[in-house]
């Protein structure tokens, strides 16, 4: 199974940021985050799943480019 999403970005909206994941959790499942790239490093959309185990990962969602 794919482990990443595609998707295309446009526009700006407010993400919960991070630069570092927290713990995937459930309060988490289904929310995009922004993960902020350090110096020489984009920045990341991420999202949470539950896996097929009941435990739940972190899952970086790809888009085409930067505007």
């Amino acid at each position: 199974m794919a482990s990443k999403i595609t998707a295309n970005r446009r526009g700006s909206s407010d993400f919960p940021q991070f630069k570092l994941l927290p713990r995937a959790e459930a309060k988490w499942r289904g929310k995009l985050v922004l993960l902020q790239g350090g110096s020489g490093e984009e920045d990341r959309f991420c999202t949470c799943a539950k896996k097929a185990d009941d435990t739940y990962g972190w899952v970086e969602v790809v888009y085409e480019s930067v505007i």
